[in-house]
């Protein structure tokens, strides 16, 4: 399984969520995120750690960029640091590491 096979299918959850993110709340958001991408993104990071950490880092945090702000319905502009802390996830550097 490659990172690209990984990024490809939580592009593709990310997107299907964007189309029931306004009918759920944050909290039902924040569950099928975790289930569906966060803990596919989480199980790639894991098995590619021997390969260089520049790539699979930046795709992975670009991945989980990307799913915060389609789970709290913010926009590009607006900071991410604040959107992570109010769901209480973790950087990739750390996710990793656990």
């Amino acid at each position: 399984m490659s990172i690209t096979y990984v990024c490809k299918a939580a592009h593709y959850h990310i997107r299907a969520l964007t189309h029931i993110r306004r009918c759920v709340s944050v909290e039902d958001a924040k569950a099928v995120a975790t289930a569906l991408v966060s803990s596919r993104l989480d199980y790639c990071n894991l098995a590619l750690s021997g390969t260089p950490q520049s790539l699979t880092n930046y795709n992975v945090f670009k991945m989980l960029l990307k799913l915060a702000r389609m789970v709290m319905a913010t926009s590009k502009r607006e900071h991410i640091t604040p959107v992570l802390a109010k769901l209480h996830w973790l950087p990739v550097a750390a996710r990793s590491r656990l």
